[in-house]
């Protein structure tokens, strides 16, 4: 394998600068684990992965385990050439977990069942939520709080609806106060499941987030009424007609590959595909100080579609049969920074528990600098658009 010759001289070489810069905090230990030898035990055992090198069964391992002084072991399993622009990255996390064993926090806020909902019939949590315990420490917040804990590293806000002045104000304050967030919005989340009021039962109910007295000051905006739609990078779906099932593109639903990302921001220039279902839109107004970054963004083969008309309509036939493409790219996810004001200038909220009581808040910011990744789309994170479930032996 001369490819991964050459790049073990490179993973090898930084690696000892590494060393070399680390004033005899790091030990390298070059293992070469022969076949059926105590050292290919212990890679094995160690997690890393080998792969066949020939038909008589002997392996090739290439990875890298890191041990500290307090038997926490963490694991690069195989080093993969496709991913050299990430190998600084990689070694510098492990090393990082490593010598900061304690986990970071993200709290997550919102109204769908992530965390499983056994009213909603979702026993269990969502694999994101799974997926991220391996490496964070995770805390329900629920769907309102009076005080987000500024212990909380990264705050995933996910699709809050009809938030009280108490919340909004918590979540002002966070951000201004430098507190990371992650917020997904959607115009039509398809994995809120509110059933429709009991004396009106043929209206559709609220599927749309709402986080407007927030955005407006941000200057930035994701209207309810609008679905991205491409024609680009319609999924395809199970549809039926006359003639019977069949399969067609739905351009509601998009599946995203590496020309729709940032390949200058690293949170999404290692990415090479991303579903989305019913997206919303980002627009920019005229706001001072914040700076939008594109992250995701449809082709120029996309246009606007009414929300209101995805409800009603179930026919993705009729969505292609009116397709115009209006000639410019839609922005679904963006990174914003910058100076804002808060939503807040009276600097009081309601106290709701105090029996709507007006009290001050001896914290209180009027500005600041907030470092946010707004999403326009829930559904990118249900199972339903990135996980396929397979049981094996149990």
């Amino acid at each position: 394998y001369p490819l991964l010759m050459n790049y073990g001289v490179r993973v090898r070489d930084i690696l000892y600068e590494y060393v070399a810069h680390a004033d005899g905090k790091l030990v390298l230990n070059i293992i070469d684990p022969e076949t059926f030898s105590e050292e290919e035990d212990q890679a094995v055992a160690s997690g890393l992965q080998g792969i066949a090198v020939d038909a008589a069964g002997d392996r090739a391992y290439f990875g890298l385990a890191g041990t500290n002084s307090t038997d926490d072991e963490k694991v690069i399993p195989f080093f993969q050439s496709g991913k050299e622009s990430a190998l600084e990255y990689d070694i510098t996390k492990l090393i990082y977990k490593l010598a900061h064993p304690e986990q970071k926090v993200v709290g997550v806020l919102g109204q769908l069942p992530l965390f499983g909902d056994q009213n909603q019939g979702v026993k269990e949590p969502w694999t994101i939520i799974s997926a991220m315990k391996d490496f964070f420490e995770v805390r329900d917040l629920g769907s309102k709080a009076d005080v987000i804990d500024q212990d909380i590293d990264v705050l995933m806000v996910v699709h809050t609806k009809g938030l009280d002045d108490a919340t909004l104000y918590a979540l002002d304050q966070y951000f201004l106060h430098g507190g990371k967030a992650l917020i997904f919005v959607d115009p039509l989340a398809q994995q809120d499941q509110t059933p429709p009021e009991p004396d009106k039962p043929s209206v559709m109910p609220n599927l749309d987030s709402d986080l407007k007295r927030l955005l407006d000051v941000w200057g930035v905006e994701v209207t309810n009424e609008k679905i991205a739609g491409d024609i680009n990078l319609a999924m395809r779906v199970q549809s039926s007609d006359v003639r019977g099932p069949r399969e067609i593109d739905y351009i509601a639903w998009m599946g995203l590959n590496e020309g729709n990302f940032n390949q200058d921001d690293f949170s999404t220039s290692e990415l090479n595909l991303i579903n989305m279902g019913t997206a919303g839109i980002i627009n920019s107004k005229e706001a001072a100080g914040i700076t939008v970054i594109p992250l995701l963004q449809t082709t120029e083969q996309s246009m606007q579609l009414d929300r209101d008309w995805l409800v009603v309509q179930r026919d993705p036939t009729i969505f292609l049969e009116n397709f115009k493409p209006e000639g410019r790219k839609l922005l679904l996810a963006a990174r914003l920074q910058g100076h804002v004001r808060t939503a807040f200038p009276e600097g009081k909220h309601i106290d709701v528990s105090a029996g709507d009581t007006v009290r001050e808040d001896p914290d209180f910011i009027r500005e600041g600098d907030i470092h946010v990744i707004l999403v326009a789309d829930t559904d990118i994170l249900s199972d339903l658009f990135w996980v396929r479930k397979q049981d094996n032996f149990g």
